[in-house]
């Protein structure tokens, strides 16, 4: 029981299903077709107190993020006492499949983002390309496993400020043309380049 609102735009296309308030709450539903998420480079935005987000259960068929086509995505989380537990994020593009899972939490005043996560690609090329890296390069079945903590949300990550585990295995691949700081980029895009930071 609740309410489902249909959305139609340039950016957006599915529907939305709101349930009716309930001791045990259900999740919002996110059904879309299509969404089209454009941000500005270097955009910081504020982050939100996890303890106030809602459950939520989204999926997407067709997600575009800054010109980049990613594909399917479905997200599935909900509320705890100090945050949110991601209990699967799931991203499925072309040539690659991305799982994961972990918590945004917030005690003390203090903002704690863990993610686990497994990467498959068909070719590190199209792995690369999912997350809009520009350099050349060559391999073959690629694989990206990763186990990181940090102080701060979801969207404020960055290599140098994670604890844990990343290991990245390509059968025969090779980077080119990398400049000073991209591998910190690339492995933040490959990570987070289906959240939106809005």
């Amino acid at each position: 029981r609740g309410w489902q609102a249909h959305i139609k735009g340039e950016s957006i296309a599915g529907r939305v299903f709101f349930p009716t308030p309930t001791l045990i709450p259900a999740p919002i539903e996110v059904d879309l077709d299509s969404l089209t998420v454009t941000t500005e480079e270097h955009t910081e935005v504020a982050p939100r107190d996890p303890r106030t987000l809602p459950a939520i259960k989204f999926s997407c068929r067709q997600l575009t993020y800054n010109d980049n086509v990613i594909g399917i995505v479905k997200l599935a989380a909900e509320p705890v006492p100090d945050g949110l537990n991601i209990n699967a994020f799931v991203v499925l593009g072309d040539g690659y499949e991305a799982t994961s899972e972990g918590g945004w939490h917030f005690a003390n005043g203090q903002h704690e983002s863990q993610l686990i996560t497994q990467i498959n690609a068909d070719t590190l090329d199209a792995l690369l390309s999912a997350a809009g890296y520009k350099g050349d390069s060559h391999g073959g079945t690629t694989q990206l496993d990763a186990n990181l903590k940090w102080s701060d949300s979801p969207f404020g990550f960055t290599l140098g400020a994670a604890e844990g585990t990343l290991e990245l295995r390509a059968n025969s691949g090779r980077l080119l043309d990398v400049n000073h700081g991209a591998a910190g980029r690339l492995f933040g895009s490959l990570l987070f380049t289906a959240l939106p930071r809005r």
